[in-house]
């Protein structure tokens, strides 16, 4: 029925349809119809929805941490950055049905003794805005993000606190942890025997007829698409200065320099509602000392403050911004005028008395000294009307000329652009993006009609067609012998390599000696590498052999033991285990809590994965 209304809902008959579903989607918006690009929930955790703007803010951070980490792809990042968020947001629902919550002074403490907001080792005020402003953080954000860092901290302090491990069990696990194994290895490697075997045509032939489906070249398909980018609009907008001041003389209250208030506080916290009317009892005493002039505000501050960063200075707070705190807090200061002392109001830090210390007006910036801002933004202003406006016919265009994509490029002034080969899973410029690599392989586009507009992020939209494709085909065998060749020797070597290293292993076994390479022409005696007492850590040797040797049997008595490990390359390395060496359990404070430290994090990832077992979460990494 879908499929009838597209191929013959056409002229006046459409407009009428397009009317009609207009009106839901003016009532309800249309993202509740199209997912809302970066409003698109990609998971949902105990009914709490994670969007997908909130993974691509991980995923960034992720990318800067492993920008010089070889093999890691966008696919494999995103599914870190899913896993790291849902771990977030069950902890935080955790600590919050647990009640923790950190204080406004825990906040500024914890934010005063980062260096990057500090200037001659003392906080700045205005460099930490600057810092945030260059990270593109909002102050009150990044505030809430630190209260809820020190509360997950506490929360996760009190876990750790119930991790212990008895002495006894410590230093059983320190004699195991230090003890010493002398051990000799002797390695057959592949590269010894890999020109020694033989393929034969036949051989490859017949590998390549039962494997051909390994030997295909990829479907693919090149594109042509129309693509909007707000950027590429802003940087076509080139306004002369007479549009400039015509601009902001329209929007002057944009370029003010706001109005600033400097205050001071003296907090008393409440410990608990039981202790609440004690906390106010305390506070309207000190708020009468004030009053009478019995006491100073600033003398009150350092002696009785539950901010301790602040009461060394008489409570100075600088520069308060509404928004950035407590709206109790700021509704008084944003009250009071200079010099004036507020009765005490209760906020979610406690009890505060606040004092209005100093009031900068508001400044209205000249031209001149806003232009840079007002350029920004008439461009950024004049390019979103012209994205919007194009935006908004791009699907509709796409529509009427289902076939074609030159007349929706015609009508909107835009170059239709052409990609290179895209496969399902590779492609270069546009076809770098998961979702045109969907889309282009979907049936209704490869079948040529135009596809459904893409967001594929903020300001940047696609609509695609495939002009040009080639289907999967059978690579012939000329082609691929060598290549096969290769897998078949490798598989034959290994295979030869695994016999030998089999019938020396049990020959060691049997005669104790390493006369059994001579025996099966493998080497010489000479030729074993003697490791000699190494340690769980800080040995030279392979850390597979070492992990196997540590595995092993205690050799009784005047014997040897023997084991193997198979190298990733193919390498059969043979491991004699001559002596085990107890190692030392004496267990000092700084061991035990090493260990204590070690099961706590142990707990605390016994904790997530009770958390994710009970939980209901809902995952949709395909909006990624």
């Amino acid at each position: 029925m879908l499929q009838n209304i597209h191929d013959k809902a056409k002229g006046w008959v459409a407009y009428l349809i397009i009317f009609l579903i207009s009106i839901p989607f003016a009532l309800f918006g249309i993202n509740s119809y199209l997912g809302g690009g970066a409003n698109r929930i990609v998971a949902e955790v105990n009914g709490e929805e994670i969007q997908a703007s909130v993974i691509n803010n991980e995923l960034v951070q992720l990318k800067q941490q492993f920008a010089q980490v070889q093999g890691f792809d966008d696919n494999a990042l995103k599914q870190i950055a899913l896993d790291r968020i849902v771990n977030r947001t069950l902890l935080a629902q955790e600590i919050k049905n647990q009640g923790y919550r950190a204080s406004s002074s825990e906040v500024i403490k914890e934010i005063s003794q980062v260096e990057a907001f500090q200037k001659d080792g003392k906080f700045d005020a205005e460099l930490y805005k600057q810092v945030l402003t260059s990270n593109r953080r909002n102050e009150s954000m990044f505030e809430e993000s630190v209260r809820n860092d020190i509360a997950q901290s506490q929360f996760q302090g009190l876990v750790a606190a119930t991790a212990f491990i008895p002495k006894e069990e410590a230093e059983q696990y320190q004699a195991l942890k230090t003890q010493k194994r002398d051990i000799d290895t002797f390695t057959i490697k592949m590269d010894a025997f890999k020109d020694k075997v033989q393929v034969s045509d036949a051989e490859i032939a017949d590998y390549y007829e039962k494997n051909k489906s390994r030997y295909m070249t990829p479907e693919r398909v090149k594109l042509a698409y129309v693509e909007l980018k707000l950027s590429d609009f802003e940087a076509s907008i080139n306004p002369s200065d007479e549009e400039l001041k015509a601009y902001y003389d329209a929007n002057k209250g944009r370029y003010v320099v706001a109005e600033k208030r400097h205050a001071s506080h003296i907090v008393i916290e409440i410990p608990s509602a039981d202790k609440e009317a004690e906390a106010k009892k305390k506070v309207d005493a000190l708020a009468a000392e004030i009053k009478a002039g019995t006491r100073s505000f600033e003398d009150i501050a350092k002696a009785e403050s539950a901010d301790t960063l602040s009461a060394d200075k008489g409570g100075d707070l600088g520069v308060i911004i509404s928004g950035d705190w407590d709206r109790a807090f700021t509704d008084t200061v944003f009250s009071l005028n200079v010099n004036e002392v507020s009765e005490p109001v209760k906020t979610s830090t406690g009890y505060e008395i606040i004092k209005l210390t100093q009031l900068e007006p508001s400044v209205q910036k000249s031209f001149d000294e806003a232009k840079a801002d007002v350029s920004k933004d008439y461009r950024n202003e004049q390019a979103t009307e012209m994205f919007q406006n194009k935006d908004d016919e791009l699907p509709t265009l796409a529509y009427e000329n289902e076939n074609d994509l030159a007349p929706v490029a015609e009508a909107l002034n835009m170059k239709l652009k052409t990609s290179d080969w895209i496969t399902r899973t590779q492609g270069k410029g546009i076809g770098a993006f998961p979702q045109i690599r969907d889309t282009a392989f979907s049936d209704a586009v490869k079948a040529g009609q135009n596809s459904e507009k893409l967001d594929i992020a903020d300001g940047h939209s696609i609509v695609l067609r495939v002009v040009e494709q080639q289907a999967a085909s059978q690579k012939p065998l000329d082609a691929v012998k060598a290549e096969i060749m290769t897998t078949l020797q490798a598989e034959a070597t290994r295979k030869k390599v695994t016999e030998m290293g089999e019938a020396l292993l049990k020959k060691l076994k049997e005669s104790q000696s390493w006369s059994a390479l001579t025996e099966l022409s493998l080497g010489t005696e000479e030729q074993v590498e003697k490791l000699g007492s190494i340690g769980r850590t800080g040995s030279k040797a392979n850390p597979q052999v070492v992990n196997t040797a540590f595995a092993m049997n205690k050799p009784a008595e005047g014997k040897v033991e023997y084991s193997n490990s198979i190298m990733p390359n193919g390498d059969y390395v043979v491991i004699a285990l001559k002596s085990v060496q107890a190692g030392t359990n004496k267990v000092d404070s700084n061991t035990l809590q090493s260990f204590s430290q070690y099961i706590a994090t142990r707990e605390q990832g016994a904790l997530l994965q009770a958390l994710k077992e009970e939980a209901e979460i809902k995952l949709y990494p395909e909006n990624l």
